[in-house]
């Protein structure tokens, strides 16, 4: 009985305003097709914008309503949570309400990312196929723009291997690559321009985007805006606390800090 080579499934989605890519090696074509499905379920529960979704059922409900929603939907129990700690860790730096209303905006992608992950991982099933038996394992990418998680089957919390990721820094006009090695499975990019926030230049002229490595998508997301925006150490202690690591760099694509 012979066993079949691992097949590059490569696939594009637009969702969660980006194009999400899927590359794997181990999944069929449907197996893929069905976690995209799972992102947009999970893209529809945490739509600021969408008045059906739960995020905005949360903020039109009343106290005792809400703890009904935080109740009957795990995922946004478990998003929810997350958020409240990255917010109390970084001192409000990171902060999840905006005109008195929640807005998991600054942390949803990557969660969303980590969950297309476990996803893809729990209903993986080898199988036999006529005589020959389907790969044991799948390992690969979900690329969310600029939310990056790679992951293998064998190794959940980690990459396959080491990865080198190109970046892309500096400014719109003069656009830099610059390569990163990997030490945790999932980076995240975040720059100042996507917040209209003239106030972060006077603080911290030189920085021109955050880069966060972290063991999830979620906290590598999270923890860029905290790198853009909080004091050097209080960024430390968060970094501390999730095992991140993160890197400000100049509108040259050079390290700063």
């Amino acid at each position: 009985m012979s066993v079949t080579s691992p097949e590059l499934v490569v696939r594009a989605r637009p969702h969660l305003g980006t194009i999400v890519r899927i590359e794997t090696y181990g999944a069929s074509q449907d197996l893929v097709t069905r976690a995209f499905e799972e992102i947009g379920r999970l893209e529809k529960l945490f739509n600021f914008h969408d008045p059906a979704s739960v995020l905005s059922q949360f903020n039109n409900a009343s106290e005792a309503e809400r703890a009904r929603i935080i109740e009957a939907t795990h995922e946004f129990r478990e998003l929810l949570h997350l958020s409240d700690n990255v917010t109390k860790l970084s001192g409000g730096f990171f902060n999840p309400i905006r005109d008195g209303r929640l807005d998991l905006s600054g942390i949803a992608k990557g969660f969303i990312v980590d969950k297309a992950v476990e996803w893809l991982i729990a209903h993986f099933a080898p199988a036999d196929r006529d005589g020959t038996l389907a790969p044991s394992a799948i390992y690969g990418s979900v690329n969310a723009g600029g939310d990056l998680r790679f992951f293998s089957s064998t190794e959940p919390g980690r990459a396959a291997s080491p990865k080198i990721v190109i970046l892309r820094l500096g400014t719109a006009e003069r656009a830099v690559g610059r390569k990163l090695k990997l030490s945790r499975p999932c980076v995240a990019t975040s720059s100042p321009f996507s917040f209209n926030e003239r106030v972060f230049f006077e603080k911290y002229p030189r920085a021109h985007a955050a880069v966060v490595e972290a063991n999830c998508a979620a906290v590598a997301d999270a923890l860029t805006k905290v790198a853009l925006f909080a004091p050097r150490k209080r960024l430390e202690m968060c970094c501390q606390e999730f095992s991140a690591v993160a890197r400000l760099f100049d509108e040259n694509g050079e390290l700063v800090a």
